[in-house]
């Protein structure tokens, strides 16, 4: 089982006043998350308006609640990152996964960076019902959760960013928005398929080494 050092998350500022970062290390067998942030900012007028006693013990409800909600999306972040290094062979570093929720199901894009080439991978359902998962975790209100995740990975390490509805060009399609997504990222690299994914989907030959490998063009 592959085993990542040093796991990190990061949330997008838009629409994400007050909540703090999760940090988690997955190492052997052990398993620890840490988390650092500030409370939301409308929890803490709230508390600052009741009797002290009722306010302190909202405040210790809350502040648990909350490390419960954060800890759990840690680990579902870290299950992320394991499907997708077993998805692509076995080695995380260079990993980058474009992830969209449309009507409450998660469309993927799975690649990695490999010398100057960027190979697109199959995914699979378990990776499709983690990034689900962790969308449902978000918020209770889906209008409120993020519509896509950015997920980058570099050695054992793993960044993940969020871009709400309000952030969305809505007139581009999935895929298009993957493009773009690879575009910042990987401009003027080879775009591969794997062998997997060529066999599944006999059009992706095109991207085959057979033929001239596609170049990603710069944003």
């Amino acid at each position: 089982m592959h085993s990542f050092g040093n796991d990190r998350r990061q949330n997008s500022r838009a629409g994400q006043e007050g909540l703090g970062v999760s940090i988690g290390t997955v190492a052997g067998s052990g398993r620890f998350f840490l988390v650092v942030g500030a409370a939301l900012a409308l929890l803490a007028q709230d508390v600052a308006a009741r009797p002290p006693q009722m306010g302190a013990a909202l405040e210790a409800d809350s502040g648990a609640n909350r490390r419960d909600e954060l800890n759990e999306r840690g680990k579902l972040l870290a299950e992320i990152g394991k499907e997708a290094t077993q998805l692509v062979g076995g080695v995380s570093d260079g990993i980058f996964l474009y992830a969209e929720m449309a009507d409450g199901l998660a469309v993927c894009f799975l690649q990695k960076s490999e010398r100057k080439a960027v190979r697109m991978y199959l995914d699979s359902l378990k990776l499709r019902g983690l990034i689900e998962q962790a969308w449902r975790l978000e918020s209770s209100d889906p209008r409120k959760r993020w519509i896509a995740m950015e997920y980058d990975m570099r050695g054992h390490s793993f960044d993940a960013h969020y871009v709400y509805p309000k952030q969305m060009d809505a007139k581009a399609a999935s895929a298009q928005r993957a493009m773009a997504a690879l575009s910042r990222r990987f401009a003027g690299m080879r775009l591969l398929a794997d062998r997997r994914m060529i066999q599944e989907i006999p059009d992706a030959v095109v991207y085959s080494e057979e033929y001239r490998p596609i170049l990603i063009s710069p944003p």
